[in-house]
């Protein structure tokens, strides 16, 4: 956790270094290991082990995550009013409210030791073959609106969190409009205090991402196994948006520009390959 020990107190003095604890220095950065979290969590599984060629898995999680310390690395990120630390108490951005995983791997019941196609040439070319799958759907990170150009705090910032008149939520989003700017206001000028508005208070976009693997399997005698593989991420290319632009005082609030990349969410990617096992 971050905090500058030199930011002035807020006040409705209009900012200069004089009010500086230490005038004659500029930003003074704290760090310490003094950040808070706590993590709760319910999670059900529902597994089936392989029988039959067949083995899944489903899970669920439902999360909550609330931390002081909002940093995307090591630093741990950077206290808005270093005299309240409690202000910035809120949502991890990285914890999904609601996570969804299905995953399942299947043998064809054909080829040698399976019901059908179990000699002659059928056994070769039908045989050996699998297929699997990974479903992934949760919701969106969360994000903070934000502005800029002002510091009605008086504390030698030009940007900070409004205040918040509403909810900001929007029953019709969309790309172009994610949430409602209007439930947001940046705090009068010289009004000496922190925009009212919390930490991570809203929610992005969703992920909805589907995997595929198909794999086959041709055995050489008994030592060596070929192995030919296909597999896809977001195999049916669905576009996962990423966080819409937060600062309110700008004409693109709101909207999304870009799409996600992690956990395979983004343009949808294709490998071919094969193994030789011995």
């Amino acid at each position: 956790l971050a905090r500058n020990m030199n930011q002035p107190v807020p006040g409705t003095v209009k900012y200069s270094a004089a009010l500086r604890p230490y005038p004659n220095l500029g930003t003074i950065t704290y760090r310490d290991s003094s950040g808070n979290a706590t993590y709760n969590a319910l999670m059900v599984v529902l597994e089936r082990k392989m029988r039959n060629g067949l083995q899944f898995q489903a899970s669920h999680t439902w999360a909550k995550n609330l931390t002081d310390t909002h940093g995307e690395d090591e630093n741990g990120g950077t206290l808005q009013n270093a005299y309240n630390r409690r202000a910035d108490w809120g949502n991890y951005t990285a914890i999904r409210h609601h996570r969804f995983i299905f995953s399942s791997v299947y043998e064809l019941p054909f080829g040698a030791g399976h019901k059908y196609a179990s000699s002659g040439v059928m056994k070769h070319v039908v045989g050996g073959w699998s297929f699997s799958t990974f479903l992934l759907l949760q919701t969106g990170q969360y994000f903070t609106p934000s502005f800029s150009g002002s510091d009605p705090a008086n504390v030698g910032a030009s940007s900070g969190r409004p205040d918040r008149i509403g909810d900001g939520i929007l029953s019709n989003n969309s790309i172009s409009k994610w949430f409602d700017s209007s439930d947001f206001s940046v705090p009068a000028a010289n009004s000496g205090r922190f925009g009212n508005c919390g930490v991570n208070i809203l929610q992005g976009p969703g992920t909805a991402n589907v995997d595929l693997g198909l794999y086959k399997n041709v055995q050489f005698r008994e030592r060596f196994n070929l192995r030919f593989e296909a597999t896809f991420t977001n195999a049916l290319n669905h576009p996962n948006f990423a966080t819409p632009a937060t600062n309110i005082v700008l004409s693109s609030v709101g909207v999304i520009s870009g799409t996600q990349s992690m956990e395979g969410s983004g343009a949808r990617t294709s490998r071919v390959g094969a193994r030789l096992q011995f």
